[in-house]
């Protein structure tokens, strides 16, 4: 049905062919059968893992011997929707597109979040380094008194500077 409609699909068996998949390649959605035959996990389990591993990929759980008990607890786990068997295909087509179109928008959501706490952070950088300059400015003002006053006092050689080259000091005798 969905190789029909344009969708690239992959099929396993088991839990292990499924993490194998996942962990190869981590699909745009996961279709996951409740009851698992020759599985080491059931599909809860599997459901789980994924959900621990990759918890942005949707995942329709579906079943044919589900439970308002077992549909609640694998939406209460994370999958996207319960869909019981057996289905018709416009149903399963629907789930389909409408779990892709979430997981779309919810990803530009995140880009969009991520995007503006960048800007966030680059305006209260800019703001910061606008303080130090605002304030480093403020010092060379507060400064250039005593700078003026100190070579002028130097001109008129009211001041005498000596400078120790072996000991890289230079001391500054006069008031200024």
């Amino acid at each position: 049905i969905l190789n029909d409609e344009g969708y690239n699909t992959s099929c396993v068996s088991n839990a292990q062919e499924a993490q194998a998949e996942i962990n190869i390649e981590i699909p745009s959605l996961i279709i996951l059968d409740i009851w698992m035959r020759d599985s080491t996990m059931d599909g809860l389990s599997l459901l789980h893992w994924i959900k621990d591993s990759n918890p942005e990929t949707p995942v329709l759980m579906i079943s044919g011997h589900g439970t308002v008990e077992i549909a609640v607890n694998a939406i209460k786990a994370g999958a996207y929707d319960f869909i019981e068997k057996p289905f018709k295909s416009e149903k399963l087509l629907f789930m389909v597109s409408r779990a892709l179109e979430n997981s779309e928008l919810k990803k530009e959501n995140e880009d969009k979040a991520a995007e503006k706490a960048a800007k966030r952070e680059r305006k209260k950088r800019a703001q910061e380094e606008s303080k130090k300059a605002l304030e480093l400015q403020r010092k060379k003002e507060a400064l250039a008194p005593r700078i003026q006053k100190f070579f002028r006092n130097l001109q008129n050689k009211k001041i005498k500077i000596s400078m120790d080259k072996l000991n890289d000091k230079i001391e500054i005798v006069g008031k200024y």
